[in-house]
């Protein structure tokens, strides 16, 4: 059998059983490396002759290619390669691995993981493997424009896997090796700051603190001569502590060497009780684990029980004896798995949670949930952390969201003995008992005092019985009898446990019926304001709740239901998570609900319901009517009585939006369940484009449903033309642009029938955007840009008008039709330029802008340009600002005018690095790979 192998991490080579094929020159070589790097390895005749014989006659041209492609299958002679040509296209079909290429990304890919998951040994294996496949620069020998543009992104790769590498020996200890070979790749690619960092790092840890600071002194002088910029933040940084001498830089720290993003350390485990009795042997048992020597994984232990058994409190109180030997911080999320609504923390929720609590800021989000999972094992890859997840549902929720590294240790409750993650995760189990008689004692004693445990242990053994040594209910037992401090035990205990009152039903295996008369206790001691409110909590939809959609569910002034709030705090009844957030135990929700539908009725709880729904409702509109006074209005339900809305402006409402994602789905959720369906549609039309705006994006796909089921039930085709305008959006976003595409068609066939000239504009815009995405090709969204803009036309919508001639512009650009274009472009920005809207009229300038580049007259455009970007500031829309000088900045690349470009892409990095840090690391490199082809263009012409 013939083996094949093609290579091209340096010159393009085709080999047969071992042996080059020399005859594989010129052309042939050209034309193969061509296929390689066009996509899915095919190209059409015409692009390939206009890639290898521009200036032949056709009949030539043809006649070459044809030669060509037979002496390459003449060469090849494989069924492991094959050269096919069908109707449009020559195809080369490869059996995997048959490219060096191909070979080097999968060990790429392999070595990442490995590197994610705190295997340093092994990712250095396949990291090094990787990089012994180059021989030199990619596909060398073929200068084609075509080829040239993906040699560049292979070679970048390559450096990456070298960072990767060096970042992995360096965690293992490697110090001198990582210097020497930083210090050379930046011989070859001195703007290169990642290697800097390694080489500096590495020099530190080798003793060499004095080369180090040199070496940034260096660093420092070229990036000012040829860039015009400072060391990154993250190297500005590196710098101060090398030279503070600090003592955290000594020891290996991959989430330093490996991911760049800041990291904070968190402390979020809450507050311990006051005095924790009992559970000595498990709090042994967690030390010892916690001291075992791990090799390649985190330590997971499972604390498990029934409710009430104190699963929470150990795992805290152990949490903070501990917290010195997990210097990375400590995490703590309630993962909802038990709660009543049966809504449990997603794991996109928790990721976010993880590296927001981790320090990296919201710019840096990845969008993608398994991209946000593994840089939080990126970051946890060596890094001490100590982790608590509480109240897991099952193996699978907690599953993804384990760290990688062996220095972390995961404490996690739930009522599920989580047999699952104990199989195949290695967990350990702490499976917890009810108390001691003499721990119940203690906790009693703790809380109610022990000179009255002391002089009365009978009424006190007689209070353990009836809790049934359940830490819970003696908790709440505790309390009750604390609030009476003028009887004696045996009268505390006559007063409030009657036996006639069926407390005995409490046993180890209590469920939650079990404690509905525990939770009376603390119920009782409460004023007829204050235990009215915690029934109300009891029917909130979501999982916690802010103090001024308190005031709104109970119907009550905001400062009056701070004192009753601060009340169930103090009874314990609920928890202030965070200043003016709230939570209720699972457990004790679901009794407040009971409680609800049994004193105050389903009228009652209905009314309540509606009200907080309503809050929702009115704050969110309240503050569109404020930041968008020219969105058209829509119908409102009429207000509920008592409810006070929040007075939000933009930005402050982009956080509600934030903060109350989850329990905005809930409500919605059972505003369709209440069939409040009006409300439910304005409420969903007034958040929508404010869940757009967030970064990372959140998922809203339950909103525009809830939406479509309320406009559909409401029999309102109004509605439903927006439910399914808004749908589409969010289809298109999650790359369902198939069903995209659908709600399209039935939108435009809705604003047709209810002759809604402006909507069918605002669906046809979309709609082709979305086709363009679905096609690859700008140019395809011209049919439907054009219909638009006839429709805008109709209904006299100006600003639709504006930018529909925009967007027919941006077509007719994508089609190399300047003239069309410029004066599509030209008509929007007059059409808009009296309705004072400057970000929006920075838009059209800005492409007006590229217009003029476009078309050959880039001094016109620079003046655009500059127009745009003062609209821009003008609004306070700084990033758009940024990204106008970003694209300037390519038109002056494309001209060759690469000083010019340099400074543009300076000033877009000034703005991006207040404004959108991500965007600035992007620059920085964009300004070192436009420098590192200066020099290369400059060597060349030297030689």
């Amino acid at each position: 059998m013939i083996t094949v192998q093609i290579r091209v991490l340096g010159e393009v080579e085709l080999w047969r059983d071992g042996r080059r094929v020399e005859s594989l020159v010129g052309k042939q070589q050209a034309l193969l490396a061509t296929l390689l790097t066009a996509p899915g390895f095919a190209a059409s005749q015409d692009f390939l002759i206009e890639q290898l014989w521009p200036d032949s006659e056709p009949a030539a041209a043809t006649a070459a290619l044809h030669s060509c492609v037979y002496r390459i299958r003449k060469a090849i002679a494989s069924d492991a390669v094959r050269l096919r040509r069908d109707a449009r296209n020559y195809q080369l079909e490869l059996e995997p691995g048959v490219v060096d290429l191909q070979r080097f990304e999968a060990l790429a890919e392999g070595g990442r993981a490995a590197l994610d998951r705190g295997d340093h040994q092994g990712a250095t294996t396949q990291l090094r493997a990787a990089l012994e496949l180059w021989r030199g620069d990619s596909f060398s020998g073929v200068d084609l424009p075509s080829v040239r543009d993906r040699a560049r992104s292979v070679d970048e790769a390559r450096l990456d896997v070298a960072e990767w590498w060096l970042s992995a020996e360096l965690v293992l200890g490697h110090h001198e090796e990582v210097g020497r070979e930083a210090a050379t790749l930046i011989s070859r690619n001195p703007l290169r700051e990642r290697l800097w960092e390694l080489e500096l790092l590495a020099l530190y840890r080798a003793g060499r603190q004095t080369v180090a600071l040199e070496r940034y002194g260096e660093l420092r002088r070229l990036l000012a001569d040829e860039l015009g910029i400072d060391p990154s933040p993250a190297l500005q940084e590196l710098h101060r502590k090398i030279l503070a001498g600090a003592e955290d830089l000594r020891a290996d720290r991959p989430d330093r060497a490996v991911d760049r993003r800041p990291v904070a350390v968190p402390r979020q485990v809450p507050a311990g009780v006051g005095r924790f009795v009992g559970r000595a042997a498990l709090l042994a048992e967690l030390t010892r684990l916690s001291g075992r020597p791990r090799a390649t994984e985190p330590l997971l232990a499972v604390i498990t029980g029934p409710a009430g058994m104190g699963k929470t409190t150990l795992a805290v109180h152990w949490a903070h004896l501990i917290a010195g030997d997990y210097p990375g911080g400590q995490l703590y999320v309630n993962l909802q798995g038990f709660d009543p609504s049966g809504q449990v923390r997603t794991v996109g929720d928790v990721a976010r949670g993880y590296l927001v609590g981790l320090g990296v800021p919201d710019g840096d989000l990845p969008a993608d949930v398994d991209d946000q999972l593994a840089l939080f094992r990126t970051i946890t890859a060596d890094r001490k952390l100590l982790i608590i997840l509480d109240n897991a549902r099952d193996a699978e929720q907690v599953r993804p969201l384990l760290p990688s590294g062996p220095g972390c240790c995961v404490v996690i409750t739930s009522r599920d003995q989580l047999a699952g993650l104990i199989a195949t995760e290695g967990a350990w189990t702490l499976p917890l008992t009810l108390l001691e008689d003499a721990e119940c004692e203690d906790l009693l004693a703790g809380r109610i005092g022990a000179d009255r445990v002391a002089a009365d242990r009978q009424s006190a053994a007689k209070i353990i019985e009836i809790c049934g040594r359940l830490p819970l209910a003696l908790a709440i037992a505790a309390a009750r009898v604390s609030g009476r401090p003028q009887l004696s035990l045996a009268g505390a205990v006559e007063s409030l446990f009657d036996p006639r009152r069926g407390l005995d039903a409490l046993d180890a295996g209590t469920a939650v019926g079990d404690l509905r008369q525990v939770f009376s206790w603390s119920y009782a001691t409460l004023d007829a304001e204050a235990a009215r409110l915690l029934r109300l909590l009891g029917v909130h939809p979501g999982p916690e709740i802010g103090s001024g959609a308190v005031a709104s569910l109970a119907g009550r002034p905001p400062a009056e239901v701070a004192r009753l709030l601060d009340r169930l705090v103090a009874a314990s009844l609920i928890t202030e998570y965070e200043p003016g957030r709230y939570q209720l135990h699972d457990l004790l929700r679901r009794y407040a609900a009971e409680l609800a539908d049994r004193v105050d009725g389903a009228t009652e709880r209905r009314q309540a319901e509606l009200r907080v729904l309503d809050h929702y409702l009115r704050t969110a509109a309240r503050s569109v009517a404020l930041d968008e006074p020219s969105r058209p209005p829509i119908e409102l339900p009429p207000p509920e009585p008592d409810v006070t809305p929040e007075e939000l402006d933009h930005n402050d409402l982009l956080r509600w939006c934030r903060v109350e994602h989850t329990v905005l789905t809930a409500v919605v959720r059972r505003g369709i369940e209440l069939g409040a369906d009006l409300a439910v549609y304005a409420l969903v039309w007034a958040i929508r484009t404010y869940l757009a705006t967030i970064q990372p994006p959140l998922p809203d796909l339950a909103f525009s449903r809830a939406a479509l089921t309320a406009a559909q039930r409401m029999g309102d085709p109004t509605a439903e033309l927006g439910a399914r305008s808004y749908l589409m959006y969010n289809y298109a976003d999650l790359g369902r642009l198939d069903d995209a595409l659908r709600e399209a068609e039935i939108a435009g066939e809705l604003a047709a029938a209810l002759d809604r000239p402006r909507e069918r504009g605002v669906v046809l815009i979309a709609a082709g955007h979305v086709r363009s995405t679905k096609t690859g090709n700008k140019a395809d969204e011209l049919p439907y840009n054009r219909e638009a803009l006839h429709w805008f036309r109709k209904a006299g919508y100006t600003r639709g008008v504006a930018f529909a001639l925009n967007a027919v512009g941006e077509s007719e650009l994508s089609r190399g039709n300047g003239a069309a274009a410029l004066q599509h472009c030209l008509e929007a920005v007059e059409t808009y330029s009296g309705e004072g809207d400057d970000a929006g009229l920075g838009d059209l300038v800005d492409t007006l802008a590229a217009a003029y580049a476009t078309t050959g007259d880039l001094d016109l455009a620079v003046t655009t340009f500059s127009r745009a970007i003062e609209l821009y500031h003008s609004a306070g829309f700084h990033r758009a600002a940024g990204d106008s000088w970003v694209r300037l900045a390519g038109f002056y690349e494309e001209a060759d005018r690469s000083a010019d470009a340099l400074h543009a892409l300076r000033q877009a990095l000034a703005i991006y690095q207040e404004t959108a840090p991500d965007r600035a690391d992007q620059i920085r490199r964009r300004m070192v790979s436009a420098a590192t082809l200066r020099r290369l263009r400059d060597r060349s012409r030297a030689s």
